[in-house]
């Protein structure tokens, strides 16, 4: 039978339930999607400006190469994924083990400790394939301009959205080895604000300049220090408007990526 931590479960069905909410489509319904990479449980969704990806290692219990999903891609309600969420942080230590098999015939997840089984069921979703789709190539775009940060030091520099037009507006514009962030409400419209650094020249690879929604940089950041404040992060971007990396990984055990959708290029 195959295991995964119950820390890093959790929190990966919380942090998915809630974005997969915010999904604003009509035509798609939210879900979480789930499927198998090699040794890796991935936990998915996308909102449709960002898609965050929890890449869990498996531990097979006489030691083989975990095999449970095999070639499919299932979506579960987030509703369902975050209520998982809640019992695992009611009932069970960070630290713990759960198990975890599939029903192919029933389309269902088990997961089972000692005090608790929870069974969820997926469902149809025209939206999980766009998930497992954009993931597949995001992982094939190259990315030639690489910026390492230390999580923990750059969500103390960068601002706080607090207001609805900040979550909205503010953005932070990486050019070099610099960052700037500001307010920008029309295109052609951008306020510099105090909010400003510079990284390392070692830590910077290529040449990178684009702008990014602070709110949701420091979403992804958080994900990243939540799970390890020290864990190496790297946010990675393309010569052209395509989506950016933000990479986190906890040595084999996790790998977390985001991608979110820049803001225009900087027009010069």
């Amino acid at each position: 039978m195959n295991s995964i931590v119950r820390d890093y479960l959790a929190y990966a069905f919380a942090n998915t339930s809630r974005l997969a909410k915010q999904l604003n489509r009509e035509s798609l319904t939210p879900v979480v999607a789930m499927w198998q990479e090699d040794n890796y449980l991935v936990i998915a969704t996308c909102d449709g400006y960002r898609q965050h990806e929890f890449r869990l290692l498996m531990f097979h219990d006489d030691g083989k190469s975990p095999t449970l999903l095999y070639e499919r891609v299932l979506a579960f309600s987030p509703v369902a994924i975050a209520a998982a969420a809640r019992a695992f942080y009611e009932q069970l230590g960070e630290n713990d083990l759960l198990h975890i098999d599939y029903d192919d015939d029933q389309t269902t997840v088990s997961l089972t400790a000692p005090s608790i089984t929870i069974n969820l069921k997926a469902t149809e979703s025209q939206h999980r394939d766009h998930i497992r789709r954009f993931a597949a190539t995001f992982t094939e775009i190259e990315r030639p301009d690489v910026i390492k940060v230390n999580t923990k030091e750059l969500l103390a520099a960068l601002p706080k959205p607090r207001r609805n037009n900040e979550r909205m507006y503010m953005l932070v514009h990486f050019h070099g080895n610099t960052w700037q962030a500001g307010m920008q409400p029309e295109l052609k419209n951008w306020q510099p604000i105090e909010h400003n650094g510079v990284f390392s020249a070692d830590d910077v690879q290529g040449a990178p300049d684009c702008k990014l929604n602070v709110q949701m940089l420091r979403e992804a950041l958080e994900v990243a220090e939540r799970y390890h404040p020290f864990a190496e992060c790297t946010i990675a971007l393309t010569k052209r408007n395509e989506a950016v990396l933000v990479h986190a990984s906890v040595g084999k055990v996790l790998d977390f990526r985001a991608y979110i959708m820049p803001i225009v290029k900087i027009q010069r």
